[in-house]
């Protein structure tokens, strides 16, 4: 029994709006922390050539993206700062917290039942408040220092290389 033109219209339309949420969760991208959202980096001054730096994403984030957006932003504040070097300490990675939801297409099919024939369909549409997934965060204390690293120093990051090896792998956000 072919489908009527309403039938066809509504399972179009939730397909596509399908489509649309799934698309509308992107990883965090490489940006100050909103207060709005709260995802993104976020620094704290400590001592004079210390900071503690922080990295949140959402749950379209991968770890090692949310890693490197901290690694980066170490490196671009140590170049601001003037300092030539940096040591991560007290690095981490965590999951902040997970979370559930997301959208939902459900599509009834057709029926039969009883005595009598009864014949069904609809579809459903409902959005949860986001992908499914963890948050992961990640923060260190970085220790900056003037002039290059020692060689050999295993702990000690090159605030310049740092930039331009990771500078292509750095997402910022729309309009940075």
């Amino acid at each position: 029994m072919p489908l009527s033109r309403s039938r066809r219209l509504a399972i179009t339309a939730a397909a596509g709006i399908v489509g649309l949420c799934a698309c509308a969760t992107k990883p965090t991208p490489y940006m100050p922390a909103t207060a709005t959202s709260g995802y993104g980096y976020s620094e704290q001054q400590i001592e004079q050539n210390r900071f503690r730096i922080n990295f949140r994403g959402n749950a379209a984030t991968p770890p090692d993206r949310v890693d490197t957006y901290l690694l980066y932003r170490a490196a671009e504040l140590a170049k601001a700062q003037g300092f030539d070097s940096f040591i991560l300490s007290k690095h981490q990675i965590e999951v902040a917290k997970r979370s559930g939801g997301g959208p939902t297409l459900s599509i009834g099919g057709m029926g039969f039942g009883g005595g009598s024939t009864a014949i069904g369909g609809g579809a459903g549409f409902t959005f949860g408040g986001g992908a499914r997934g963890s948050l992961y965060e990640t923060y260190a204390d970085v220790l900056m220092k003037k002039g290059p690293k020692a060689p050999g120093d295993v702990q000690a990051y090159s605030t310049d290389e740092v930039l331009a090896r990771l500078q292509g792998t750095v997402k910022p956000a729309p309009g940075k």
